[in-house]
């Protein structure tokens, strides 16, 4: 794993790119990052875009061994529409899937996109969304069809 503006990168096409924006939310980022490792689906690359975090993130990212990360670190804090177009520009997946680091997927969430976007030969898929509180308890379901 290479820690800097610079991207290892796979020899092998993923599915899947899953991005991440990240910015001094190291708690919540844990959860998200948890939520996709624990994906059933596995064919993916995963990129954090940390946007210049100074709440000890970058040195947790770090950390993490999994051949399928990538990390961009900025030197300096783009904001949340420039970060995620660095990341895009740099996604080597069939599709992408964006994640805030705020945000989690139920460990699913790739199966059945994968199994979606498979039958129905779609370029696009927007998913169901909920929306949780600090203590768990679901406080918006959108179901859409």
């Amino acid at each position: 794993m290479k820690t800097s503006n610079c991207f290892v990168m796979n020899s092998i096409t993923p599915f899947f790119t899953i991005i991440v924006t990240s910015y001094n939310q190291l708690d919540l980022l844990k959860k998200t990052l948890e939520s996709v490792f624990e994906q059933t689906y596995k064919d993916f690359e995963l990129i954090i875009a940390d946007d210049s975090s100074n709440d000890g993130t970058v040195e947790w990212l770090k950390t993490l061994d999994d051949k399928r990360i990538k990390l961009q670190l900025n030197p300096n804090n783009l904001g949340i529409p420039l970060n995620r177009n660095m990341a895009l520009s740099n996604s080597t997946g069939k599709f992408v899937a964006i994640l805030d680091g705020d945000d989690t997927f139920n460990k699913n969430y790739l199966k059945e996109s994968f199994e979606i976007l498979n039958k129905s030969k779609s370029d696009i898929l927007i998913s169901n969304i909920s929306l949780i509180d600090e203590k768990g308890d679901i406080k918006l379901n959108k179901k859409l069809k």
